[in-house]
């Protein structure tokens, strides 16, 4: 079906084994500490996101839309990091968007360039990530802040 369809853009479904699932801790905040969660969150974001996430660059990814053969390809694909305050972000949903946006910080987005920050950030700094993208999609886009 179309998940075998999408696991050809990368040779590695063929390699790897599937990770197994990230479960969220529990949020160590809630929205009594909301503000002091955006402000970790933006500290870290600042010194180790933006790069990617505000001085946005197209970037080259691991994934192929044509090869050349089985490992080499012909045509990589290119993707700009995403806008967190302005672009669709595919795996966040409205009722679930603090979870989903833990998860995704937790588990990076392989093959893309971001890391995995699980195991590497103390739970609270990846909670404090989420609470601050949060914000930022709660803000919106701003012509100041895109340079747009």
């Amino acid at each position: 079906g179309f998940v075998q369809y999408i696991k050809t853009f990368s040779p590695r479904w063929k390699t790897d084994k599937q990770g197994e699932p990230i479960v969220p801790s529990p949020d160590p905040f809630g929205e009594a500490r909301a503000a002091e969660a955006i402000r970790r969150g933006d500290a870290f974001f600042q010194k180790t996101c933006a790069k990617c996430h505000e001085h946005r660059e197209l970037k080259t990814t691991e994934f192929c839309l044509r090869w050349k053969s089985a490992d080499d390809c012909a045509l990589a694909v290119s993707e700009l990091p995403p806008d967190l305050a302005c672009d669709p972000l595919r795996a966040v949903y409205p009722k679930s968007e603090l979870v989903d946006l833990y998860r995704t910080v937790a588990s990076g987005i392989n093959g893309a360039g971001m890391p995995t920050f699980k195991g590497f950030l103390p739970e609270e700094d990846l909670w404090a990530v989420a609470y601050y993208v949060r914000s930022l999609r709660q803000t919106g886009c701003s012509v100041s802040r895109t340079g747009q």
